[in-house]
């Protein structure tokens, strides 16, 4: 039923019935199909590993089940909600940018309006947004890794000056003790000898 499309491929919406949509071949459709399973496998795993925020794991793990399958259809792009609801607050608590929010608002559209313009024009829109939006998921992880990689550095960097300025005292402290060892009162001229015991 897949590879023969009997849904309608407008209503299919993967890589794979983006190939048959456009004439490819099966072999085609399904070599395609895989190389985004394992991207996005693969990118999934490292946004989790990561030390990003929740929200843009949660929202790129929804789309992730979706683009991986080649078994999507119109209706599951209910999972579209969670994804755009993690994405929104992500985007409210750690900012947004510039073109996220006309973004978001397009992806929003798409369960409505999707299958509609695959329909008409043989555009799979739906699978265009679902890679853009994962795209921008991905650089919104990878920002947010660098930025906290940053903040191990700074940390690094200031307890590696404080312990250099310890180091330092250490190293002070010891020629200190050194140099009192090696002292010899008698050097000391008679006079300072003779009022020390004086003072005695």
């Amino acid at each position: 039923m897949l590879e023969a499309g009997d849904p309608g491929w407008h209503k299919i919406q993967n890589m794979f019935s983006w190939v048959r949509m456009w004439g490819g071949s099966i072999a085609v459709a399904y070599m395609l199909q895989s190389a985004v399973t394992l991207a996005v496998g693969a990118t999934a795993i490292w946004l989790w590993r990561s030390a990003a925020s929740f929200a843009p794991k949660a929202s790129a793990l929804c789309l992730s089940a979706m683009l991986a399958s080649p078994y999507g259809y119109d209706y599951d792009m209910m999972i579209f909600a969670p994804a755009i609801a993690f994405l929104a607050s992500d985007g409210l608590t750690q900012g947004w940018r510039p073109w996220e929010k006309t973004l978001l608002a397009a992806f929003w559209l798409m369960p409505i309006t999707a299958c509609g313009i695959a329909l008409a024009i043989f555009i799979p829109l739906g699978v265009i947004a679902m890679i853009a939006v994962y795209i921008a998921l991905l650089r919104r992880g990878a920002m947010q890794l660098s930025k906290h990689i940053g903040r191990r550095r700074r940390h690094h960097d200031f307890f590696s000056r404080l312990r250099k300025s310890f180091s330092i005292q250490e190293a002070l402290r010891k020629r200190i003790v050194a140099a009192a060892a090696k002292f010899d009162i008698s050097t000391l001229p008679r006079s300072c000898h003779s009022k020390s015991g004086t003072d005695a």
